[in-house]
């Protein structure tokens, strides 16, 4: 069995609650095979910097119920060490969604690439700034284009 590229993402919110919007995007891109949740895990930290770290099994069960569908064989990669990094950089009354996923939509690919004899030789993700640039400055040359054409 081929494990797609992993990787980790940790989202960030004010406040402590999690209204379960994500939830809703994560299950169309799991159920469609783009990503395979790893492991899903809540940090919290409180007005007073106590950290709560729940995991899917832990959840009330509203909560529970919005990744029941998304969530299964979680592989539970995520160590404490890992959860706690995450906990002591969060400030207070802050709230933390860390995600680990397998990018599932790049098995055949990765398989491809190795039966070929290829590796890959860099990887390198792109920063938020720089394509939230690339979007203003796109968003800026479409008026430009309907009116050239």
């Amino acid at each position: 069995m081929t494990v797609g590229p992993l990787e980790l993402v940790v989202l960030g919110f004010e406040g402590d609650s999690f209204k379960g919007h994500i939830a809703a995007e994560l299950d169309k891109v799991v159920k469609r095979d783009i990503i395979n949740l790893v492991d899903l895990v809540f940090v919290r930290k409180d007005r007073e910097g106590e950290v709560t770290v729940s995991e899917i099994q832990d959840l009330r069960d509203t909560d529970a119920k919005r990744y029941a569908g998304i969530v299964g064989d979680v592989m539970g990669l995520l160590t404490d060490e890992d959860l706690s990094k995450v906990g002591d950089e969060l400030e207070p009354a802050t709230a933390a969604a860390v995600i680990l996923f397998e990018h599932t939509w790049a098995v055949g690919l990765k398989e491809a690439i190795e039966e070929a004899g290829g590796s890959v030789i860099a990887r390198k993700r792109i920063s938020q700034e720089a394509l939230d640039e690339l979007n203003a400055e796109m968003a800026a040359a479409m008026p430009a284009r309907g009116a050239a054409g």
